[in-house]
């Protein structure tokens, strides 16, 4: 005998297929793992960005992912075929592992931030970023630029109100009062 069987997947999965007559499954059941659905091809409407800032103070940084997804919702895994750039002004820097994205800004005002992946732009893009003066704390948070494409996980250390500092070329931090 043989048994047409008609499936209607929409999300990306790997699924069991049991088949069975009158409760007592058709020999070669269950077939394990023998169905796959894999995602469709990419749908700049319905991915999405999470954890991006309206608005962010000047000299901190954070941190933000994008989700790639089909028509389905189903999650894309970013290929060797794809890639995710931003433009953006010269004052906000935005580093990139994956799909995981870390921005920094010290220039305070309104930004405008537009996301592509490969020469396609984003639906949710253009995306708008208020740098915020901060206020002052103790101690004091920076966050230093690596290259021109990373960035160095915040340093922390304390400056006195009435001194200055500088970094030597050494890269520890001295004092001069």
């Amino acid at each position: 005998s043989s048994f047409l069987v008609c499936l209607q997947l929409m999300t990306a999965d790997i699924y069991n297929l049991i088949v069975s007559i009158d409760g007592v499954a058709i020999p070669g059941m269950p077939c394990v793992g023998c169905i796959r659905v894999l995602p469709g091809n990419l749908d700049l409407g319905e991915s999405t960005i999470e954890g991006f800032p309206h608005s962010l103070l000047a000299g901190t940084s954070c941190s933000f992912r994008i989700r790639l997804l089909d028509v389905f919702d189903n999650a894309i895994p970013l290929g060797d075929d794809m890639l995710i750039w931003f433009q953006t002004d010269s004052w906000v820097f935005i580093s990139n592992t994956g799909t995981e994205f870390h921005l920094y800004s010290n220039q305070t005002g309104v930004h405008t931030i537009r996301a592509f992946v490969n020469a396609k732009e984003f639906a949710f893009s253009p995306l708008t970023l208020r740098i915020l003066i901060p206020e002052p704390s103790s101690p004091s948070c920076v966050t230093f630029l690596q290259s021109k494409d990373t960035l160095v996980t915040n340093q922390r250390f304390q400056v006195r109100v009435s001194g200055s500092f500088h970094v030597d070329s050494s890269s520890s931090l001295q004092s001069e009062w």
